[in-house]
């Protein structure tokens, strides 16, 4: 090689090509992930009122274990997204956890105000 001529590198491996399917689950699981945190962060500053009732307490304490359940399955789905062949993912209903709020709220607002 001769002290004029330039050595051709080899060209630089762009970012692999992202698999939009995948991509989509992934964002759909995080937003699933981001409303059980949601849930359980509203039942626990619910259960930091100490002029709330020990039913409702014993209520909202339920409804936290449930909500953390979700969380579980919901980072299980996430994690299989990884290893699809392992096992499928879960199918998780959230009608429960949104419902869960709105009698949270409901307690909270009172017998005037309708939440709906």
């Amino acid at each position: 090689m001769s002290a004029t001529s330039h050595a051709t590198l080899p060209p630089v491996p762009g970012p692999p090509p992202i698999d939009e399917s995948l991509a989509t689950r992934v964002a759909a699981r995080g937003h699933d992930l981001n409303n059980v945190l949601a849930a359980i962060r509203l039942h626990a500053e619910m259960l930091d009122d100490p002029s709330l009732p020990w039913p409702h307490r014993h209520h909202l304490v339920g409804r936290l274990n449930e909500a953390v359940d979700d969380g579980f399955a919901v980072a299980t789905g996430l994690l299989d997204l990884g290893h699809p062949a392992r096992h499928p993912s879960p199918i998780i209903d959230m009608n429960h956890v949104v419902q869960s709020v709105g009698e949270v709220l409901s307690d909270l607002a009172g017998p005037l105000i309708d939440v709906v």
